[in-house]
């Protein structure tokens, strides 16, 4: 049962009940289910307002990945072609997120921190180097 629904099981309690209620008591009472119905009105905006900024927040996160993603290809395109060549000794690397697969780009205070969290699934990933061998090592 959500907050809605409770108060509205309460309040059908109280007067489908047996109660004696003085005047005080009734007031006090119906007091009591005003404020908890205002309550639960309030929290149902508010709610409906963290809905809102999540998609909002979720909106600029993706801009800011495509301008990431946008501004690492620039970076990239200045020295070589190769958007994913780590060969270069840039102090940043491009590492796929076991999770979802998304590209996740990361320098080396990431690196010698030893994971990095993936910013599309929030996923820790531990980097370990012999995860990360480059293909001409793997032949080896």
């Amino acid at each position: 049962m959500n907050g809605n629904e409770k108060i509205a099981y309460l309040k059908g309690l109280i007067e489908g009940s047996d109660f004696e209620l003085g005047t005080k008591e009734k007031r006090a009472v119906d007091a009591l289910m005003d404020t908890l119905t205002t309550m639960a009105e309030e929290m149902k905006e508010t709610n409906a307002r963290v809905d809102e900024l999540e998609n909002s927040v979720s909106e600029v996160f993706g801009t800011l990945e495509m301008l990431s993603h946008t501004l690492m290809h620039a970076l990239n395109l200045e020295d070589d072609d190769d958007m994913f060549d780590d060969d270069d000794d840039d102090g940043m690397y491009d590492i796929l997120c076991p999770n979802c697969g998304e590209v996740i780009f990361i320098d080396d205070d990431a690196w010698d921190d030893g994971s990095v969290v993936c910013y599309e699934c929030g996923q820790i990933i531990e980097l370990d180097d012999d995860d990360f061998l480059d293909d001409e090592e793997d032949d080896d």
